[in-house]
């Protein structure tokens, strides 16, 4: 949702869906779409102009997704 309101250009409402995503993926532990939750607060947030937020949330994704990436590999051992 967040990522349509996104391309919609409504920014603000794209925050606020991706910080309910960002939550609800916390309490189900689940890494692999927290960090596309924050991939896309991350992106919404370079859209707004705030650059700051945006490297906060862009390497918050790059961390959980290779979080995500070391528990697929443990799946398989």
């Amino acid at each position: 949702m967040s990522k349509l309101l996104h391309e919609k250009g409504d920014f603000q409402e794209a925050v606020i869906h991706a910080d309910r995503a960002i939550y609800q993926f916390e309490q189900l532990q689940d890494s692999c779409a927290l960090g596309g939750a924050f991939l896309s607060l991350g992106s919404t947030y370079k859209s707004l102009g705030q650059t700051d937020s945006a490297f906060y949330y862009l390497r918050k994704a790059q961390d959980q997704c290779a979080n995500c990436l070391m528990e697929k590999e443990e799946a398989f051992v």
